[in-house]
């Protein structure tokens, strides 16, 4: 059971390190879609 939580809590972090990773190329995209 601790080893299930564990794992769970790091796919988590890497869900939610990717999900930041996709908004910050988005939103950087979206400002040199913007100055050019």
């Amino acid at each position: 059971m601790k080893r299930l939580k564990l794992s769970t809590e790091i796919l988590v972090v890497i869900i939610l390190t990717l999900f930041s990773m996709c908004m910050i190329i988005y939103v950087i995209g979206d400002a040199v879609k913007g100055v050019h």
